[in-house]
């Protein structure tokens, strides 16, 4: 796409959009707490961009929220009001953060993905990531992975 600046303010009248995938531009600036506000949207790509401050808590009220991607950026801020499988509704397949490490830039105790901090470089370079079992996991697999799951849920 090769977006920059903030996040499309236009976006936000879509109010039955299924797929926001604005991952590995330049978006700059935070994630508007209007993003709850997409109660239909099921995947939320904002990985590799240059987004910092909060994670926004409306991302909650995203009641069909499958995929959440999130990883190198410059978030601050917690995902664990997203781990509750319990909760009626929730379905959440994936989700990536900056959470690795001893010190993470965002506490996710349920992400799927989980890349060290430190942003991107402009490159779509950031920390590294891996899994939720420790094991590394390079961009071309997460890739990979993500446009598999998208296919098999009719999205892709």
């Amino acid at each position: 796409n090769r977006l920059t600046g903030p996040i499309p303010r236009g976006i936000w009248r879509a109010k039955s959009l299924r797929m926001l995938g604005l991952h590995s531009n330049g978006l700059e600036g935070t994630i508007p707490a209007r993003v709850g506000e997409l109660k239909t949207l099921e995947v939320v790509e904002l990985g590799n961009n240059k987004l910092e401050g909060q994670v926004p808590w409306s991302l909650d009220e995203m009641e069909n929220l499958e995929w959440l991607s999130l990883q190198r950026n410059s978030l601050v801020g917690s995902l664990g009001h997203l781990c509750d499988a319990g909760r009626p509704g929730r379905n959440i397949k994936h989700l990536s953060a900056d959470s690795a490490g001893s010190d993470p830039d965002v506490h996710c105790p349920c992400c799927t993905v989980q890349c060290s901090g430190g942003g991107n470089d402009g490159r779509g370079q950031g920390g590294g990531c891996g899994d939720w079992r420790g094991a590394s996991s390079s961009c071309d697999t997460y890739r990979s992975v993500r446009d598999d799951a998208f296919r098999s849920w009719g999205i892709y």
